[in-house]
């Protein structure tokens, strides 16, 4: 129990630290501020799935960035509430991609 307090309070302080050099980026944006916060994306991403859960997300990045990134802010965000309490496996980010995923429906013309 005293683990778990420990765990949270580092938890939390790490995240506030994150936060807080995210924060002083929001002004003009250089190239190598947005490099800084994509290294720190991808490290809070290492942290946060698992290795087949990462290569199925760099998988999903290469065709879909778009659907990627939202996936990748969800999951920061959830990070960010306290949401997440273990790391996310692959079957759980499949289920996660399926459901924000924007349904696109197919219609077949025939000339």
């Amino acid at each position: 129990m005293a683990k778990d307090k420990e765990y949270e309070r580092l938890r939390q302080k790490r995240l506030a630290e994150l936060q807080e050099e995210v924060g002083e980026t929001v002004g003009v944006e250089e190239p190598l501020e947005t490099e800084q916060v994509e290294k720190q994306r991808q490290l809070i991403l290492h942290q946060l799935l698992t290795s087949e859960a990462l290569s199925r997300l760099e998988t999903v990045k290469l065709g879909h960035p778009d659907l990627a990134k939202k996936v990748e802010d969800y999951l920061i965000l959830l990070l960010q509430a306290g949401r997440l309490e273990h790391k996310i496996t692959d079957e759980e980010l499949k289920l996660l991609l399926i459901r924000l995923n924007p349904k696109r429906e197919i219609k077949i013309r025939r000339k």
